[in-house]
């Protein structure tokens, strides 16, 4: 970019026509793409005590168009350490706004430029200033007591992401996240980050946006972030994806299975008292024989999830497995492995079941809908033990109500998408009337 300039503003009396010498506005002057951007900066000083920057020689007198410096005010006056210090701020804050814009593919408008500048008045030596990267890994920090591992895994992928989008750009302040500087950020999620780099699905850029916008919520009520521009984003609802859980009978199959591979058999086991109880994954690695009373099962909540206690009644397939694992370490009831390693043998235990079945599986990646067919044993994952638990529960009859006491799902939006999955299940069941001779 050019080298920017400040000028002092020429002005006339009004009564004599004469050019003013006291009290002159200085004014920030560049000139780019054939426009010319002048702004005032609210700073006002006499003709003789400032410095234009053009060379001059011992009388004064213009050698010509050189200059040695943008323009500032003369150093043996009483004003100008102040002056100074305030363009340099100005100069270096019109320098950022214009890096950034290129770096964000921002289009650099005078109204971009002016608006920047009329919001880095706002600036100073106070915490409008804090860099926001710095407040974000302070905003971590601190819910690291309260909230559970995932959700801070979230924040932090959403740093990250953050991080990336904004490249080699780490002076990013508050007062740089404009609403266009936010909807850029959900178009770079969209498009660029994720696997491969190319974009992740709506549900997860809507995940993303909800705690970026979170995060800047929570900056505001600190008093770090003075810049509501946040507050005209509108974020999207997610889009339901299909539930993938098994039949009573698919349940039923893989219970009974005979199976003599041994890390596969507890995968199993742990699967199905999954899919008999309801629960998160991370509930089953915490549960301790002292946690099960009169065969209930006290599930205290992780930190971040729910208020109060959950209290699952154990049914005789959930204790017929605890049965198995009675002599495991330190008051373990399963013989649970890693979210990451129960989801690889989950693949491998649903095709030994023979779970053939074909799903449907659709996402949404920006408006664009994308469809992918799979076998049932391709898909099972851990989040299928409580999608099984809880569409199997309604299928027998259970109220929904009933089912939130177990699960702790705190409100009846959770489970439109099983009524559709129990509509579709009567149809193929009265369907068999169909096949009766």
């Amino acid at each position: 970019m050019t080298e920017i300039m400040f000028s002092l503003e020429k002005r006339k009396d009004k009564s004599t026509g004469e050019l003013l010498t006291k009290n002159l506005p200085i004014k920030l002057n560049y000139s780019f793409d054939g426009k010319r951007f002048e702004y005032f900066t609210g700073l006002k000083i006499d003709l003789d005590k400032w410095d234009d920057g053009l060379e001059r020689d011992k009388n004064g007198n213009l050698l010509g168009k050189k200059r040695l410096h943008k323009g500032m005010a003369r150093r043996n006056t009483a004003e100008s350490p102040k002056i100074n210090k305030e363009l340099n701020r100005l100069g270096s804050e019109f320098t950022n706004l214009y890096d950034t814009a290129i770096a964000l593919k921002i289009p650099i408008t005078l109204e971009y430029l002016r608006d920047g500048l009329k919001n880095s008045k706002n600036k100073g030596l106070n915490s409008g200033d804090k860099n926001i990267f710095d407040v974000f890994d302070e905003f971590i920090e601190l819910n690291k007591v309260s909230l559970a591992e995932n959700t801070i895994k979230k924040y932090t992928s959403t740093l990250n992401h953050l991080k990336k989008y904004c490249g080699n750009r780490r002076n990013i302040s508050f007062y740089d996240v404009s609403l266009t500087f936010i909807e850029k950020f959900k178009n770079f999620l969209i498009t660029k980050c994720g696997e491969n780099e190319q974009g992740v699905t709506h549900n997860t850029v809507v995940k993303y946006m909800s705690t970026f916008i979170g995060f800047l919520r929570w900056s505001k009520k600190r008093g770090y972030n003075k810049n509501f521009e946040f507050e005209k984003y509108e974020n999207e609802a997610e889009k339901e994806p299909a539930i993938i859980y098994l039949t009573w009978d698919e349940l039923m199959h893989l219970y009974n299975l005979k199976i003599d591979n041994e890390y596969l058999a507890q995968v199993r086991d742990v699967f199905c008292f999954g899919c008999f109880t309801g629960q998160r994954y991370g509930d089953y690695k915490r549960l301790l024989h002292k946690h099960i009373i009169n065969d209930i099962w006290v599930n205290v909540p992780e930190k971040g999830h729910l208020s109060q206690a959950l209290y699952i009644p154990l049914n005789k397939y959930a204790k017929a497995i605890i049965k198995k694992y009675k002599g495991l370490s330190d008051g373990r009831v399963l013989p649970v492995i890693s979210n990451q390693k129960m989801n690889e043998y989950l693949k491998e235990l649903g095709e030994l079941a023979e779970l053939f079945d074909y799903v449907t599986i659709y996402k949404f990646k920006g408006s664009e809908r994308v469809e992918k067919t799979y076998m049932k044993y391709e898909v099972l994952k851990t989040h299928t033990m409580r999608k099984t638990f809880v569409t199997n529960a309604l299928a027998l009859g259970m109220q929904s109500d009933m089912v939130k006491e177990f699960t702790g799902h705190k409100n009846d939006k959770d489970f439109n998408r099983y009524k559709v999955v129990l509509a579709e299940s009567k149809i193929k069941a009265m369907d068999l009337f169909n096949k009766k001779k």
